[in-house]
């Protein structure tokens, strides 16, 4: 199934509720992002998980995942869960996911008990929906094959007493798998914020950044902070 990119326009936003003293991606498992493969892969459920999110539970059910296919092209895929069992794989492969969300649960206005992780049949862990928040948080997507992103909009907002230099990041070529792969580089650099930020949201956009690029945002400084990240896009 390939998905269009809904009104042209991407919302990406994720959470790291302890970024430390070295640079970390924002997203909820915390650390370096571990999701960006060279090689496309089923992916399941992992194994783990609270009991109750289970296709028969009181907790998560099903889960929709949303990324790109070994084509590079847009696709999703629904799992049922398996409680802390790993589910069965997915019947196609992704070579990035950028997000999860649960679609049905066993209890009306519930949200998935326990801890979600997203991984690889070989375990490399992709996403997380941390319990009781029914979707991942990460601020990181790319470019579909044949599509191009302007970015229009760069925020963050950090605990107020803490400040976090925030960095946004892009890799072309996305799908090089063997040397020279393309430079991670900085394409927004926002040194010592603190409290809510944002740059763009007018007409104008502030980059433009073509098929095939990773796009993510990372944080760091000297103390420990919660920090959210988030950006817009407009496809074409």
């Amino acid at each position: 199934m390939t998905l269009p990119v809904p009104g042209g326009r991407v919302h990406k936003y994720g959470r790291n509720p302890n970024i430390g003293a070295s640079s970390e991606a924002i997203w909820s498992v915390g650390g370096a992002y571990s999701g960006f493969l060279t090689s496309a892969s089923l992916v399941r459920i992992a194994s783990g998980g609270n009991a109750a999110d289970d296709s028969s539970g009181a907790g998560a059910r099903t889960v929709r995942i949303e990324g790109l296919d070994e084509n590079w092209e847009l696709y999703e895929e629904t799992l049922t869960l398996a409680g802390a069992s790993a589910s069965a794989s997915s019947s196609r492969s992704f070579v990035r996911i950028w997000r999860a969300v649960v679609d049905t649960c066993g209890t009306y206005g519930g949200t998935n008990t326990g801890d979600i992780d997203i991984e690889t049949t070989g375990s490399v862990l992709l996403a997380r929906i941390v319990a009781g928040e029914s979707q991942t948080q990460m601020a990181v997507w790319t470019v579909p094959a044949g599509r191009r992103a302007l970015l229009k909009a760069v925020g963050a907002s950090v605990d107020s007493t803490q400040d976090i230099d925030i960095t946004f990041w892009s890799r072309s070529n996305a799908d090089q798998s063997v040397a020279p792969f393309g430079a991670a580089r900085v394409r927004q650099y926002y040194a010592g914020v603190t409290g809510l930020f944002q740059i763009g949201g007018a007409t104008r956009y502030l980059e433009s950044l073509p098929d095939l690029t990773d796009i993510w945002m990372t944080g760091g400084n000297s103390v420990a902070a919660d920090v959210a990240g988030w950006f817009d896009l407009t496809i074409i």
